[in-house]
């Protein structure tokens, strides 16, 4: 077939890319607006990809390009999932529902609340009951990774983990009883 023949039969059979989008990915296509667009590309791809490996002596057109526009279209489908997970979100938007705060300020916030005093964190890790917790303290401040950490102390990293979760945890338990926080809450007034 000459390229101008290929031109010829992409352009009378465009309408089997629509036909293929609303016969296998309407339900997709409906929670996902925005992504019609690129099937329709993907779909045009796979029609021209049947144009070029059409025979006729093996059977009719369009059976031939809808089974290779419905093959790119879930490659699409594919990469996208495995690509596109997180939804996008502008920073003024409401992030809870009964909160009318964007998220730029709640992100703020977060921010400040567990920018802890060092001096104040030594002090709870070394009253804390968890073994080696203020060595492991020092360590971190001191930014040394934990698997080094680990091969100080003889543990496993896993270990290290473990240990700076519970501690993490016990300066959250302190902090819900207004330790350390109380100036940051009256100053988002929560």
């Amino acid at each position: 077939m000459s390229n101008q023949e290929i031109t010829k039969l992409v352009e009378n059979n465009l309408n089997l890319v629509h036909f293929s989008i609303n016969r296998f990915f309407k339900s997709y296509v409906e929670q996902h607006p925005y992504l019609y667009e690129e099937f329709y590309q993907e779909g045009c791809i796979g029609l021209y990809k049947a144009a070029l490996n059409y025979d006729s002596n093996r059977g009719k057109f369009s059976t031939v390009a809808v089974s290779y526009i419905r093959i790119e279209m879930f490659k699409a489908l594919r990469y996208g999932e495995k690509h596109y997970r997180n939804s996008i979100e502008g920073l003024d938007v409401s992030v809870f529902e009964d909160s009318k705060r964007p998220l730029k300020d709640i992100h703020g916030f977060y921010e400040i609340q567990f920018n802890y005093d060092v001096d104040y964190i030594r002090k709870i890790a070394r009253k804390s009951y968890l073994k080696d917790i203020d060595k492991i303290v020092d360590w971190i401040l001191q930014d040394k990774k934990i698997s080094d950490i680990g091969e100080l102390l003889n543990v496993s990293s896993t270990v290290i983990c473990g240990r700076i979760k519970l501690f993490s945890k016990q300066v959250r338990d302190l902090d819900k009883f207004g330790e350390i926080t109380s100036n940051i809450k009256s100053i988002y007034q929560i």
